[in-house]
């Protein structure tokens, strides 16, 4: 019977990328009270040591000394939040920004940390005054169109990522972002047009031609993403996902030793993917290899026993070069993993009737057709089968198994 077509392809890159914005500044500063200044000094001098512990404390005595230290509230925020003390350092640029309101940098860092916090509402509040104080603040369009896609807004989304792009300089993430959001809104051709603009400022950028890639494959265009999981593939130094989605679009396009070549190359990557271990046996049982389809095939359910499509496969193959019981035992497995998978029951059915095991294979044929109906002009192909429906059906006690 037929093998499982191998579906999964690594999911889209959709995580939209973040901007910083300028690097924060941990610096002195001319107001306040003397002593208060000299804290503050005292603290910038040991930041810039790697003391960091020492730092924070020597500007939390600047601030009990002058609360309306302004730079020392900031100081903190700033090395609060690369300590990744998220929290605090949100508390302590509300606390600057209630002297220094009209510092668009500072609402930015502020929404930062918010969104480091999980704060997204709040950040997009942060963010909007931000960009009311500095309308061209192209991380602040950035960061916020990050903040919707949190929200599930992606319409507002893409308008913050399009003004970011429309600022002066703009870099490759808002593209890159742009991209994402407007394949989640089933744009397209309007995704492709981002990730393109993203590539062409980082063309080795192998996250934007693997959604590139994916796009295409979801609209059919098969040659084009081809050709991009091939450009991701060259630059992905670490990972297998671009490998791994190249061989899927082989078998699509019937390419099959090409597919195998890329899920070797996956498997060079990562030895444990038993998906992978699973295609390239798909890729070699369509390649005239049943021998070594079925070796994949258990190497792929030695890394995962319950792996039920493997099973199925494994079964096809062996019932293929011959091995009928062989083929009975392994579709027993499928179906014991996956009882509710009509064509596990039917290749199962059939190869117990071709073995003389006929009342399982009428059990067997029974669940496939009640489980899918659809099934039944496939009988024909199955002597076997098509003589063990018109015995059950003519049987009012037959039907499913107990």
């Amino acid at each position: 019977m037929s093998q499982d077509d191998p579906r999964r392809t690594a999911p889209l890159t959709d995580r939209p990328l973040s901007l910083s914005g300028s690097p924060p500044e941990v610096v002195s500063g001319d107001e306040g009270s003397a002593e208060a200044r000299l804290l503050l000094d005292e603290g910038v001098a040991q930041y810039h040591q790697g003391k960091v512990s020492a730092a924070l404390a020597l500007w939390e005595r600047a601030l009990a000394s002058d609360p309306g230290l302004d730079q020392a509230w900031i100081n903190l925020g700033h090395a609060r939040a690369a300590q990744g003390q998220h929290d605090g350092a949100a508390r302590s640029f509300r606390r600057a920004l209630k002297l220094r309101g009209d510092r668009p940098d500072l609402w930015f860092a502020l929404a930062c940390a918010e969104q480091a916090c999980g704060a997204q509402a709040a950040a997009v509040t942060s963010l909007r005054t931000a960009l009311d104080l500095s309308p061209g603040m192209g991380e602040a369009w950035n960061n916020l169109g990050n903040a919707y896609v949190e929200l599930g807004s992606l319409d507002e989304a893409e308008a913050a990522y399009v003004q970011a792009t429309r600022t002066e300089s703009p870099g490759y993430e808002p593209w890159f972002n742009l991209g994402i959001v407007r394949a989640g809104l089933g744009d397209a051709p309007g995704a492709v047009q981002a990730y393109q603009r993203a590539l062409a400022i980082d063309p080795e950028a192998w996250r934007a031609w693997f959604n590139l890639g994916f796009v295409h494959a979801s609209t059919g265009n098969l040659a084009a993403a081809h050709a991009a999981y091939r450009r991701a593939a060259d630059y992905e130094v670490e990972g297998h996902e671009a490998w791994y989605n190249l061989g899927h679009t082989c078998l699509e396009m019937g390419r099959f030793e090409e597919a195998v070549v890329a899920y070797r190359r996956a498997l060079e990557m990562r030895t444990d993917d038993h998906e992978v271990w699973n295609n390239l046996g798909w890729a070699h049982a369509h390649a005239g290899r049943p021998e070594e389809a079925a070796s994949c095939y258990r190497r792929a359910l030695d890394l995962s026993p319950r792996y039920h499509p493997a099973w199925n496969n494994l079964g096809a193959v062996l019932e293929e070069t011959g091995d009928a019981a062989g083929a009975a035992a392994a579709y027993g497995h499928a179906v014991d993993l996956a009882p509710g998978q009509a064509t596990y029951h039917l290749s199962r059915a059939a190869v117990l009737a071709r073995l003389g095991d006929t009342r399982p294979a009428a059990d067997h044929l029974a669940r496939a057709l009640a489980l899918d109906p659809t099934l039944s002009p496939l009988l024909a192909g199955f002597p076997e089968l098509a003589t063990l429906h018109v015995r059950t059906s003519g049987n009012e006690s037959g039907g499913e198994p107990a």
